[in-house]
């Protein structure tokens, strides 16, 4: 067997790094470190192929990381007290009373089992922790199958307001009320909005939380429900994980945690409509370091796992240049776009004071000669009485009379993205009547509601 060169992480004894070297076998010890930033830059540079953690690594040990290790060819061992097992997909345990040999062992088998293991899949939903809470129906359909996994709908566009959030608010509704099972994600890390949008406070960022614990594989349905958020649409539910409550609080939506939150998310509703922020800069300059989080992480990971997403841009002088200019970004060479993804063109306040007399023909000219080649896909009318009316009072146009033209609006875009698939399939959030109840963030009238702290 080649030589596997390895880090040691915090062995304060010495007895980890005394054996190995006596053993003078295949393993070797090529640095002893006490920060992890070492370990991650001696596994980028390929001095070392495994890291052996022997203590203080609880508060670095993530999915994240041993996924960032892993792609630079490091195998992640841990030692922990007898008895304990970790959590964390991808980490070979060794018993802190284990011998030399038995140590050995254990990161040559780690090192070579490395390219057999995979990252995305979600943890297993904890189906026992619901048993005194769902309905038979939802018991019977904990999850959808492998080939009924919901789609995941990312509202993104330019930048400077042209109504991502407002877009992906009210296609959440409206897959609701016509009876899909939807939750409606705040992935925006720049200017977070949903809460506020539909009267919720934001007393904690659900995003966050939920991404804490995906990223130890401690994410259960139980974990899952204490920070989801909902909110009742005429007797159906829309759940609702809101946003980071500060923009400094960013590098806590990380890719590989919001990776494993999608794909929880997808397992159990039919729609997974995300909104995000702007920006897909790739943050070159500080992909060397291995423990920096990506500022734009949360909007890259919600477009490239994207079955469809939904490109919006706004119908003016200002706009409509910004608009085409950010559909090219979506061929960004760094971007990994999903192999059978759909986008979809909409253009959002559609008036005749800044388009014209001609309106949609005008634009869609404009789009034909100076957009690329995909077409545009709909129009959605300027109606800002509805909208402030929505806003003020925290409900979603379903919920306002009147609406008719932005609610047939609504219903088109929506039937676009879900096509033949049939509303109605339970999931593991389908919860007894008592339980929706409790869980109903009541919205006041005109202030904004309360909801469960």
């Amino acid at each position: 067997m080649a030589s596997i060169p390895i880090v040691v992480f915090s062995d304060h004894s010495g007895r980890f790094i005394a054996g190995i070297e006596a053993q003078r076998g295949n393993v070797t010890v090529a640095r002893h470190v006490h920060d992890m930033s070492e370990v991650f830059g001696l596994g980028q540079t390929g001095i070392v192929r495994a890291a052996l953690l022997v203590a203080d690594y609880t508060d670095y040990l993530t999915q994240s990381m041993v996924a960032q290790l892993h792609e630079v060819g490091v195998a992640v061992v841990a030692v922990t007290d007898p008895g304990i097992d970790l959590e964390i997909h991808g980490v070979a345990v060794i018993d802190a009373l284990a011998d030399t040999p038995t140590v050995i062992e254990s990161i040559e088998t780690a090192v070579a089992n490395l390219h057999t293991l995979t990252f995305d899949r979600a943890p297993a939903a904890d189906t026992a922790a619901l048993s005194t809470t769902v309905t038979v129906e939802a018991a019977e359909a904990l999850s959808l199958t492998s080939s009924e996994k919901g789609r995941v709908i990312t509202v993104w566009g330019s930048t400077g307001a042209p109504g991502r959030t407002t877009v992906a608010t009210h296609l959440a509704a409206t897959l609701t009320a016509q009876g899909y099972s939807t939750v409606l994600v705040d992935a925006d890390t720049y200017g977070p909005a949903l809460g506020i949008t539909l009267g919720l406070l934001d007393e904690y960022s659900g995003i966050s939380q939920i991404c804490h614990y995906a990223d130890r594989n401690m994410l259960t349905d139980e974990k899952y429900r204490e920070y989801v958020s909902s909110i009742d649409l005429a007797g159906k539910t829309l759940d609702i994980i809101t946003g980071i409550t500060r923009a400094d609080r960013w590098p806590e939506v990380r890719e590989k945690s919001f990776t494993s939150v999608l794909d929880y998310l997808r397992s159990r509703y039919q729609a997974v409509v995300i909104d995000t922020a702007f920006s897909l800069e790739a943050d070159e300059e500080i992909t060397f370091d291995g423990l920096a989080p990506r500022r734009n992480a949360a909007a890259i990971t919600a477009v490239e796992q994207a079955s469809d997403i939904v490109v919006v841009g706004s119908a003016d002088v200002v706009g409509f240049p910004r608009l085409v200019r950010a559909f090219e970004e979506l061929n960004q060479s760094h971007l990994q776009l999903a192999t059978d993804h759909r986008k979809h063109v909409w253009i959002n306040k559609m008036r005749s004071e800044t388009t014209g007399s001609r309106g949609r023909g005008e634009v869609e000219r404009a789009w034909s000669r100076f957009g690329p080649a995909t077409p545009i896909t709909g129009f959605i009318p300027h109606e800002p009485s509805i909208l402030d009316k929505a806003l003020l009072t925290g409900k979603t146009i379903v919920e306002i009379k009147d609406a008719q033209s932005l609610t047939d609006t609504f219903t088109e875009l929506a039937r676009s993205l879900m096509g033949a698939i049939a509303a109605g399939h339970s999931n593991a959030t389908v919860v007894t009547k008592k339980s929706v109840l409790a869980r109903v963030r009541h919205r006041l009238q005109p202030s904004r509601g309360a909801r469960r702290g």
